[in-house]
């Protein structure tokens, strides 16, 4: 009896792991989310003339969607719409991306498929800030492209559902016009996130 039920359990890991594996073969495609929430309060404050100041707290929310259809066996194309916003008093910051991405995941037949992709697209930023000696509210919006990445391993909790830890990299170019002169501003980030992912 005990040597039936080792068997029985042998199989359906084993059938886990082969459907897991499957959901990246050819024909198949994914959808998926990663998203932080970060907030900070300021703990520094300015005495000037008996009267005390304190710097704004922040509040910031991400949002980065993406999907893909593997067109071959363990590779998908697919895209990403990455939305970001941030407030700090009377200033707000509104940042989105937009870009095709190709995903690879290694040809492991386990619940562990660590993963790689690669993206290139558009990034979009329009700040919102308040003269303090008038008043007057002041828009910008500045656009850049968008060039980033990931490595990351993804575990099948079933055969559809996996959660994701991936170490990405977002490098954004600006181009702008100062006095007849280009300016050119590079940005790039390491972070860490967190995602979930359906395939189908």
């Amino acid at each position: 009896m005990r040597k039936t039920i080792l068997t029985l359990c042998a199989s359906v890991f084993a059938f886990a792991s082969i459907n897991a594996f499957a959901q990246t073969e050819a024909g198949h495609g994914f959808v998926g989310a990663k998203s932080g929430i970060g907030f900070s309060s300021a703990k520094t404050s300015t005495k000037v003339g008996g009267k005390t100041t304190s710097d704004p707290s922040v509040n910031a929310f991400n949002l980065n969607l993406n999907g893909g259809y593997f067109v071959i066996d363990n590779l998908a194309i697919g895209g990403l719409v990455d939305l970001g916003v941030g407030f700090t008093g009377d200033d707000s910051a509104v940042a989105y991306k937009v870009a095709p991405k190709v995903t690879y995941f290694a040809p492991v037949d386990s619940q562990f498929r660590p993963y790689a992709n690669l993206y290139v697209g558009y990034a979009g930023l329009k700040t919102t800030t308040k003269n303090q000696t008038d008043n007057k509210t002041v828009s910008e919006r500045n656009g850049a492209l968008a060039v980033g990445g990931g490595i990351g391993v993804a575990y099948f909790l079933q055969s559809n559902i996996a959660l994701s830890l991936e170490l990405g990299y977002d490098s954004q170019i600006s181009n702008k016009k100062v006095a007849e002169e280009t300016v050119t501003t590079t940005a790039g980030t390491f972070a860490p996130a967190l995602g979930f992912t359906l395939f189908f």
